[in-house]
C-alpha cells in the first residue's frame, strides 16, 4: 500500500471535542492515539432521558435508546452489529452515561 507523505497541521488534527496525542508507524501499522471530550454527549444524552417522549418517535415507530460518540464504537467495534451486546452494554455504568431513555430496551 503506498501513502503520500503530508504533514498535518493541528488545525486538521483537531476538532472541539478531539485531540490527536500520539501517532506512530511500526512496519505496516499506522497507530494513532486520540482523545475526546465526551461530557457535551452524556449532557445531551441526559436532557434527552430527563425531558425527552422516552425516545420515541411521533409515529412509535422507531426509539432512540443512546448517543454513542466515536470513541466508544472505536473502543466496543462490536457494539455496532451485535445488538445484543449494545443492549448489555447499555446496562453497565459506562453505557448508561449514554442512554437517552428509562427503563428497559
Amino acid at each position: 500500500m503506498i501513502f503520500r507523505a503530508r504533514t498535518r497541521t493541528d488545525d486538521e488534527l483537531v476538532t472541539k471535542n478531539t485531540r490527536i496525542m500520539d501517532s506512530s508507524v511500526k512496519g505496516d501499522v499506522f497507530t494513532l492515539k486520540h482523545a475526546e471530550n465526551v461530557s457535551g454527549i452524556i449532557e445531551s444524552a441526559n436532557n434527552d432521558r430527563l425531558y425527552g417522549n422516552n425516545g420515541w418517535t411521533k409515529d412509535k415507530t422507531m426509539r432512540k435508546i443512546a448517543t454513542l460518540p466515536a470513541s466508544i464504537l472505536l473502543k466496543y467495534p462490536h457494539l455496532i452489529k451485535d445488538k445484543k451486546a449494545l443492549k448489555k452494554w447499555l446496562q453497565t455504568p459506562e453505557g448508561m452515561l449514554f442512554r437517552t431513555t428509562e427503563g428497559g430496551i
